[in-house]
């Protein structure tokens, strides 16, 4: 019974491994042709997409040309039409500098709608702080404190 709900539960993940930016981009779009012409389930019921380490694939091209911040803003405008053309929730985590800074910096600024800020209260204990951030300009819209546990998050 359990290998049966493992099995249907990992049948509506879908992995796929982004080596750059432009790896990234491709897969976006193939992901909006799928969204837009597939007849297959996985696709006609997805609802959340997430990008884990967004810095990982950006961050290289960030420099001193426009080049890659032209980049950061077409993808902004791929997850920005992910959300509003397919009503998917679209998920994307970015690493914060030693400093508390946002790894992509005013590069990333104005891609996200809502930022979600998590912090450990102490350095060794299992408590953090999530709090959920409108915009740069905009003060904190609220927060929680949580505990990370084998089971979750409670």
């Amino acid at each position: 019974q359990i290998e049966m709900v493992k099995s249907e539960c990992m049948s509506r993940l879908q992995v796929v491994v982004c080596h750059d930016l432009f790896d990234l981009l491709n897969g976006l779009w193939k992901l909006i042709h799928l969204l837009q012409h597939s007849q297959l389930p996985f696709f006609k019921n997805l609802r959340l997409l997430v990008v884990d380490s967004v810095a990982a694939v950006v961050a290289p091209l960030l420099g001193s040309n426009n080049h890659g911040l032209a980049l950061v803003s077409q993808l902004g405008q791929v997850f920005k039409r992910l959300a509003l053309d397919f009503h998917l929730a679209v998920l994307v985590t970015n690493q914060v500098r030693a400093n508390g800074l946002p790894m992509l910096g005013e590069a990333w600024a104005a891609i996200p709608h809502h930022r979600i800020s998590v912090q450990r209260i102490n350095p060794e204990g299992d408590d953090i702080t999530l709090t959920m951030i409108k915009s740069g300009r905009q003060s904190c819209l609220g927060d929680a404190v949580a505990r990370l546990c084998p089971e979750g998050v409670k």
